[in-house]
């Protein structure tokens, strides 16, 4: 598994962000482009509906493609990104849960790690589909190779590109909790949002249920002082937007639909 990490960081990462590159709040915006480190920030939560009619398209083209519905967002989420950096290759940190030794599993534990999810896509010449369909093989990948120690996957950053262990090319955390149909087992839920008031990442986007109404919400929990609002409400209604044309015109360039 290792090895295969080792492939994915042959040449040093682009940083990016939601905040457009030059942008007066933009994260030492001198470094642009550079690794970063973060200690824990004082965040807020801004949670923006996905309608569930949108919800239910999403799943019925994922299902006809046999892709993840996460990929819809992620795709429109790498989109944002590639253009505000201006760079195709966009790194976005994902979990995935690793095998765990047979003592973990005795005592009820599984272990989840926080990677990297890299990719690079050339929008001008790649369907929204396309784009979807070589995602699902990066997503595939990860999960394939998750099961790697830790110290073993910062030892490559740390020695190819001279940077701290703690030293981070993305700026979102994207995590995506599957809707499920409930509507005839009797099961009604609601949940709440609720704000922790830190994170350990300039923005952390969560896509989930908050009810059982079919909708859901990103929750945007972004550090104060990083992120200006008005950029994550600008991402949000791209994402939908971008998302609705390209259920609609799945064969258009992502580039055409961004």
């Amino acid at each position: 598994d290792i090895d295969w990490w080792c492939a994915q960081f042959e040449t040093e990462p682009v940083f990016s962000s939601m905040n457009p590159k030059g942008s007066p709040e933009y994260i030492e915006g001198k470094n642009y482009g550079k690794a970063q480190t973060f200690a824990q920030l004082r965040a807020k939560s801004m949670p923006r509906l996905i309608p569930a009619e949108l919800v239910g398209r999403i799943n019925e083209a994922a299902l006809s493609l046999n892709v993840s519905p996460q990929l819809y967002f992620y795709l429109a989420l790498r989109t944002f990104l590639a253009i505000n950096s201006g760079n195709e290759d966009v790194t976005v940190a994902t979990t995935g849960a690793r095998r765990a030794t047979l003592m973990q599993k005795k005592c009820g534990m599984t272990l989840a790690h926080m990677v990297s999810w890299r990719s690079c896509i050339d929008s001008k010449n790649t369907s929204f589909r396309d784009a979807l369909l070589k995602l699902s093989i990066s997503q595939k990948d990860i999960y394939r190779h998750i099961s790697v120690h830790m110290s073993d996957y910062e030892k490559v950053k740390r020695e190819r590109f001279n940077v701290p262990d703690d030293a981070i090319y993305k700026t979102i955390v994207f995590t995506y909790q599957p809707y499920f149909n409930v509507e005839n087992t009797g099961l009604r839920f609601k949940a709440t949002h609720v704000n922790v008031g830190f994170t350990p990442y300039p923005l952390y986007m969560n896509v989930m249920p908050m009810d059982n109404s079919g909708d859901l919400w990103a929750d945007y929990i972004y550090g104060v002082g990083y992120f200006l609002p008005e950029n994550i409400e600008k991402f949000h209604a791209f994402m939908l937007k971008f998302i609705e044309e390209g259920l609609h015109s799945p064969e258009k360039t992502v580039s055409d639909l961004a």
